[in-house]
């Protein structure tokens, strides 16, 4: 990968683990998700990966995590994102942070806006987890 400086896993699921990375030109930091080897050995998968991430772009910004870049490097696909300055939603509930009711709605609303967003493009997650 030329583009991105990959540093620290910042999380793990169930297709492949998030590194915070560094744009190479812009000096930039961005989520880095690397996809688990064996989902890239059927270039079948790779693409529909790729293909995802190009839709995830059509998400409003105000919904979703924005996807930038995208590519396979070594037949390991990736993708780059928008780094979350706060983290993800699961740290904080490892750590059993305590949220107020509001702070609950708000973050169920956005999941739902984000997801209604996403089937109003054609695209159906079937991943929705906290990471």
């Amino acid at each position: 990968m030329e583009t991105y400086i990959l540093h620290e896993a910042i999380g793990s699921g169930r297709f492949g683990t998030v590194h915070r990375a560094t744009h190479e030109t812009f000096g930039i930091d961005r989520a880095v998700k690397l996809l688990d080897a064996r989902y890239t050995d059927a270039a079948s998968v790779g693409e529909a990966v790729q293909r995802a991430a190009v839709e995830a772009r059509e998400i409003s910004p105000q919904y979703a995590v924005q996807v930038y870049d995208s590519g396979q490097a070594d037949g390991q696909v990736w993708f780059a994102s928008e780094l979350m300055p706060l983290g993800a939603l699961s740290t904080a509930l490892a750590a059993e942070r305590a949220f107020s009711t509001v702070e609950v709605r708000r973050i169920c609303g956005d999941v739902a806006a984000a997801l209604t967003a996403a089937h109003g493009l054609g695209i159906v997650h079937g991943n929705v987890e906290p990471s």
